[in-house]
C-alpha cells in the first residue's frame, strides 16, 4: 500500500511539471511556435469588468514575449498587465525563470503591455492588437527592463521649505514600438523632501511644481546622488476694489491678462461682457492677491453689479508688482422687453457709443422671455440696436444720464413683406431664400402660380434666390452659383411691403454644348478659373467629358469670360479657346 501511494505522488509531481512547461526548449530560429492555449489554473486577464469591452468576445487572443535585463539575461517574477485606458487589467501573470510570459483572453485592441519587477524601471508598450495576429497570437519578443535609479532630494523657495510641491520624472522617448519607462510622480514632505526608491534612469527631465511658484524643469544626462530644487515665487497681482467714494465693493471681480510685446501702446479697453468664470471673486475686504501670468505685459480688470467696469493701463511684468487700487463709478443701466407681434422674443442686442466706436460697448443676448439687460456704461449718448430673429429689427437714440437706469420696452416692427413672382423654369417644391448682408436668412414657398411671400424682412440688402431640394444635386449646384453673382439686390427700409421678380437659377446661369471632331471623343474639357468668384469654384463643376459621339454638355456655368482647355484622350497637346458664357441661354464650343 506505501508503494502505491508512493508511486501515485510520484506521478502527480511529473505531471505538475509538465503542466508548467519550464522544461521545454528554446523553439529552433525559424521553427513555428503552435498557438498557446491557457491552462485551466492560468489567470484570465480580460476576466475584469471593462466599461465597452466584452472579454469573452476576445477569449482566444494572447499575448507572449520574454523580460531580460540589459545584457538579456532573463527576469523571473516580474508581473505583467494588460492596460486599458490607464489602468492595469488584474491579477496579471509573472515571467518564469526564463523570463516568459503568455497573456490570454486579451481584450480588443488598442490595449498596452505594463510589465513590473523589483528594483527596475517600469515599462509600458502600447497600441497592441493581439486580435490581429496570425492566429489571435501576438508576439513581442524580448522586452528589456533597466535597474531602477534612486532619487531624492528638497523642494524650496528662499531657504524654506515647500511641501505638497510635485515632483515628476519623464522619460525620453524612445522608437515607435519600442518599451517607455512610464511617468512617476512624488509629492514633497513637510520639510520639503522627495524620494523615488525605483526612479528612471537617466537621461531624462525632472519637473518640479509647486502652488505660487514658477514651474522648474531640469534635464537629467548622468545619474546624481541628490537633486535639490530652489523655486522662484511667482509674482503676485494685489489690490482692492473700491467705489468712487473709496468704499469697498465686495461684490466685484477681477481678471488678470497678458498682452503682447509692442502692444502696450495701444489702447486696451475693458472687456464687460467677460465669461463669469474667468474671473476671480474679491475676498470680504475687496482685496484681491492672485498669480501673476507669465506675460511681457499685465492688465487687470476689475467689474461690480452697477458698475462700470474698467481695465488698468498695460503694466510691466515683474517679480515684484505695486499694489492696485481699482475705482470702480456708478453707471446707467439699460434694460426693459423686447416684444415682437406682442409676444416676447429672442433676439441679439448691442449698445454703440455716438459717435460710433469701432465695437459696441455692450452686445448681450435676449432670452425668449424677452428681458434685456446691459451692463453699466458711464453717462453718455449710445445707439442701442436690436435684431430678432424673424428679421425685426430696431435702432433707438439713448441719452443716458447720471447714475439713472434706462427702463424700455421695446415693440419690434414686424419687418417688411417681400412680395413676386418666380420667371423661368421652377423646380417642384421650390422656395425663394432671402439671404441678408450678415448671413440672416428668411424663406417662403413659391406657390403654384409662381407668387410666393417672405415674411420679416429687416432693413438692410437682401438677396433672393430660388431654392429647389437641397438633397437634389443639380439644385445644390445651382445656388452654389447664384451665389457668386454680383447682383445689386433688395434694399429694405421700414416698407410694410415690397414687390420683387426673382429669377430662376436657369435664366441667371449659363451652359455649355458643343458637338467636336471625331479625334476628340472622349476628351476632357475643364474650364480654367480667372477671376475671384470663378476660383471659388469646385473643380467638379468645370469639367466634363466628351462623349464617343463627340458631344459634350456642362451645365451650370457662372456667367462670364471662360477660358476653355481641350485635353485630348491620346494625350496630344491640349487645345484653348475664350468663350463668353451668358446667362439664359447655351454657348456653343467649337474646337477645329
Amino acid at each position: 500500500m506505501r508503494f502505491l501511494l508512493v508511486s501515485l505522488l510520484l506521478l502527480v509531481g511529473i505531471a505538475a511539471v509538465l503542466t508548467r512547461g519550464d522544461w521545454l526548449p528554446a523553439p529552433e530560429p525559424g521553427a513555428t511556435t503552435p498557438t498557446p492555449q491557457p491552462p485551466s489554473d492560468q489567470p484570465v486577464v480580460g476576466a475584469a469588468q471593462v466599461v465597452g469591452r466584452s472579454p469573452a468576445a476576445s477569449s482566444n487572443a494572447s499575448i507572449a514575449g520574454t523580460v531580460v535585463d540589459a545584457t538579456r539575461r532573463p527576469i523571473a517574477d516580474a508581473r505583467v498587465f494588460v492596460v486599458l485606458g490607464t489602468e492595469p487589467l488584474p491579477p496579471g501573470v509573472a515571467t518564469d525563470g526564463q523570463g516568459h510570459f503568455t497573456l490570454f483572453a486579451v481584450p480588443p485592441g488598442p490595449v498596452a503591455i505594463r510589465v513590473e519587477a523589483a528594483r527596475r524601471e517600469t515599462i509600458q508598450l502600447g497600441d497592441l492588437f493581439a486580435e490581429r495576429a496570425e492566429g489571435s497570437h501576438l508576439e513581442l519578443g524580448e522586452l528589456t527592463m533597466r535597474e531602477a535609479a534612486t532619487w531624492h532630494g528638497f523642494v524650496r523657495a528662499r531657504g524654506r521649505p515647500i511641501a505638497g510641491a510635485e515632483v515628476t520624472l519623464l522619460p525620453q522617448l524612445g522608437e515607435p514600438g519600442t518599451p517607455t519607462p512610464l511617468v512617476q510622480r512624488a509629492t514633497t514632505d513637510a520639510d520639503g523632501t522627495f524620494l523615488f526608491v525605483a526612479g528612471l534612469v537617466p537621461p531624462c527631465t525632472v519637473r518640479v511644481e509647486a502652488t505660487g511658484h514658477r514651474t522648474e524643469l531640469r534635464s537629467i544626462e548622468h545619474p546624481q546622488e541628490r537633486l535639490d530644487f530652489e523655486l522662484v515665487p511667482q509674482p503676485r497681482v494685489r489690490g482692492r476694489v473700491v467705489g468712487s467714494d473709496g468704499s469697498p465693493l465686495p461684490n466685484a471681480r477681477v481678471f488678470v491678462r497678458t498682452i503682447h510685446h509692442g502692444e502696450q501702446s495701444q489702447a486696451i479697453g475693458a472687456n464687460p461682457d467677460l465669461d463669469p468664470s474667468l474671473t476671480h471673486a474679491v475676498d470680504a475686504n475687496a482685496a484681491f492677491d492672485l498669480p501673476a501670468p507669465e506675460g511681457a505685459w499685465l492688465v487687470v480688470q476689475a467689474m461690480a453689479p452697477d458698475r462700470v467696469t474698467v481695465a488698468t493701463a498695460p503694466f510691466p511684468f515683474a517679480d515684484e508688482l505695486q499694489p492696485l487700487t481699482l475705482v470702480l463709478a456708478p453707471g446707467c443701466r439699460v434694460h426693459g422687453t423686447v416684444t415682437w407681434r406682442g409676444d416676447p422674443i429672442h433676439a441679439m442686442a448691442q449698445l454703440w457709443s455716438v459717435p460710433a466706436a469701432k465695437a459696441p460697448q455692450h452686445t448681450v443676448s435676449v432670452g425668449g422671455d424677452g428681458r434685456l439687460l446691459m451692463p453699466a456704461v458711464p453717462p453718455g449718448r449710445y445707439r442701442l440696436v436690436v435684431a430678432a430673429e424673424q428679421g425685426a429689427f430696431l435702432e433707438r437714440e439713448l441719452d443716458l444720464v447720471g447714475a439713472d437706469d434706462a427702463a424700455l420696452a421695446l415693440a419690434l416692427p414686424e419687418g417688411t413683406r417681400l412680395v413676386g413672382t418666380v420667371n423661368g423654369e421652377r423646380p417642384a417644391a421650390a422656395a425663394v431664400v432671402c439671404t441678408h448682408d450678415n448671413g440672416l436668412r428668411r424663406r417662403g414657398l413659391v406657390r403654384a402660380d409662381g407668387t410666393y411671400v417672405v415674411e420679416g424682412l429687416g432693413p438692410g440688402r437682401w438677396r433672393a434666390d430660388v431654392v429647389a431640394n437641397p438633397e437634389d444635386y443639380r439644385s445644390q449646384c445651382d445656388t452654389l452659383l447664384t451665389a457668386l453673382l454680383d447682383e445689386p439686390g433688395v434694399v429694405v427700409g421700414q416698407q410694410a411691403e415690397l414687390e420683387h421678380t426673382v429669377a430662376a437659377a436657369s435664366l441667371r446661369l449659363g451652359s455649355l454644348r458643343g458637338t467636336l471632331a471625331p479625334q476628340f471623343a472622349r476628351a476632357r474639357l475643364e474650364l480654367v478659373p480667372g477671376n475671384g468668384a470663378q476660383q471659388r469654384i469646385p473643380a467638379g463643376l468645370r469639367q466634363v467629358a466628351v462623349g464617343d459621339d463627340g458631344r459634350l454638355t456642362l451645365a451650370p456655368v457662372l456667367p462670364g469670360t471662360w477660358l476653355v482647355r481641350l485635353e485630348p484622350a491620346d494625350g496630344t497637346a491640349a487645345l484653348e479657346r475664350t468663350v463668353v458664357v451668358v446667362a439664359g441661354a447655351p454657348t456653343e464650343v467649337v474646337f477645329p
